[in-house]
C-alpha cells in the first residue's frame, strides 16, 4: 500500500504518513485509533522502563513502531 493510499483510508495528508513512517512525528492516541480502525487491525501498546523485560504478552511489533517518551520505551504492535 502506497503511502498516498493509506493516507487516503486514514483521512490524513501523504506528507503525515510519511512522518509517522519516518519516526519524524510521534504519532498521538487519536492518530493511532484512526489507523487501528481504518486498517482494522488490533494495536497494543507496552509502555515500561526502557531497562525492563515486557511482562504482558508480546505480540508482533511493528518495524520502527517503538520510542522513548519520559524514561520509559513505548512498544506498537499488531496481533
Amino acid at each position: 500500500m502506497s503511502q498516498r493510499q493509506l493516507a487516503e483510508r486514514l483521512g490524513v495528508h501523504q506528507s503525515d504518513v510519511a512522518r509517522m513512517e519516518s519516526g519524524e512525528h510521534t504519532p498521538s492516541l487519536e492518530r493511532l485509533v484512526r489507523i487501528a480502525s481504518g486498517l482494522d487491525i488490533e494495536l497494543m501498546i507496552d509502555i515500561r522502563p526502557k531497562d525492563r523485560e515486557a511482562m504482558l504478552p508480546k505480540k508482533r511489533a511493528l518495524e520502527g513502531g517503538s520510542f522513548a517518551v519520559g524514561g520509559c520505551e513505548v512498544v506498537l504492535a499488531t496481533a
